[in-house]
């Protein structure tokens, strides 16, 4: 039997969302450990761990929304959070063959 081809179609700025990959974050060691290097990248290139004391990823997990929306704070939550949710798929579900890849905006890059 041969495996059923898929689609990816990765969101762009505006698809944020506060809660966005915690549940990835939650199941997934992969997807944790992404956005815990998610967080580190972003300390080492913002010139600050956080933003009033707290990591990208406690943003996105826990917002406020308002905050999230920030262009220098959604980019990059939105990418990290593509590159978790599909290393959290199941292996069964990667190793199927890609029938087509979509991003807009920001998710062409994801």
């Amino acid at each position: 039997m041969s495996a059923t081809p898929i689609v990816l179609l990765c969101p762009g700025q505006g698809a944020q969302a506060v809660s966005m990959a915690k549940a990835w974050h939650d199941a997934s060691p992969k997807a944790k450990a992404i956005l815990d290097e998610a967080d580190r990248i972003f300390a080492s290139e913002s010139g600050s761990l956080d933003i009033d004391g707290r990591a990208l990823s406690d943003i996105a997990f826990n917002g406020p929304q308002a905050t999230l929306n920030r262009t220098d704070l959604s980019q990059p939550a939105l990418y990290a959070a593509g590159i978790a949710c599909y290393h959290a798929l199941p292996d069964e579900i990667r190793s199927c063959p890609l029938r087509a890849v979509a991003g807009l905006s920001l998710g062409e890059y994801t």
